[in-house]
């Protein structure tokens, strides 16, 4: 069973969506897909679906990946995560 979580970042104006999502798709296999959710002023909202076909992925399993994605993108995009990971 997939895992699916929202994260939202305050992206700079000059960031490219496209360039995030492959960032983050990326950064594991258990990324099974992304796409952009909301956008309000510059807060932009992805959803993140993880999957393993091997076994059931539990939140633990799934904490490590959020805080790489979170840093990756704040790293390479200038992007700033609104709440905490």
């Amino acid at each position: 069973m997939p895992i699916v979580e929202d994260l939202t970042f305050t992206l700079p104006k000059e960031a490219a969506v496209g360039k995030i999502v492959d960032t983050i798709k990326n950064i594991d296999q258990l990324i099974s897909s992304i796409e952009l959710k909301d956008v309000y002023k510059r807060n932009y909202s992805f959803t993140i679906e993880f999957h393993n076909l091997k076994k059931n992925l539990a939140v633990t399993d799934i904490e490590p990946l959020r805080k790489k994605i979170v840093k990756e993108v704040e790293k390479k995009h200038g992007a700033k995560l609104v709440g905490e990971v």
